[in-house]
């Protein structure tokens, strides 16, 4: 028993681990939205209304992220999708160096996952151990002689 409520508390603390990681590369986003805000001379300075609103989204995802932990994956794939179609100078030989400023947003994407992932399995470890405290009464079919 001792060993299913320290996985329940170890995905606890991994759960909050991402969210600690998450907000701290949404922190470095932010910062990158506003070095890029100071280089109006950037190729990427007239797509920052689209940055920020991928911040703000990512802001929410933070704000609800213990309660609801699927809103960071759909953030996440948002801010992807939005950087591949509007960031990406896809007909233009600088595709390949452009894309790999947002590396960043790579770890957004795997953080979220982990996140949602853990938390699903927390909830159902810690489903297991309340019912293993709780025990389970025996249904109409079992009969005890």
């Amino acid at each position: 028993m001792a060993s299913k409520w320290a996985s329940a508390t170890v995905l606890k603390a991994v759960f909050n681990l991402c969210f600690i990681a998450m907000f701290l590369q949404t922190l470095g986003f932010a910062e990158w939205i506003f070095a890029s805000m100071l280089s109006w001379h950037s190729p990427l300075a007239h797509l920052v209304r689209y940055f920020a609103f991928l911040l703000a989204a990512q802001v929410v995802a933070l704000v609800v992220y213990f309660r609801l932990p699927v809103a960071g994956v759909v953030v996440s794939w948002i801010s992807v999708v939005a950087i591949l179609v509007r960031a990406i100078p896809w007909g233009t030989p600088a595709w390949a160096t452009t894309l790999l400023q947002f590396r960043f947003e790579l770890v957004f994407v795997v953080l979220a996952h982990a996140g949602f992932a853990t938390s699903i399995l927390a909830k159902r470890a810690e489903a297991e151990e309340i019912e293993e405290v709780v025990g389970t009464a025996p249904g109409p079919t079992d009969t005890q002689s």
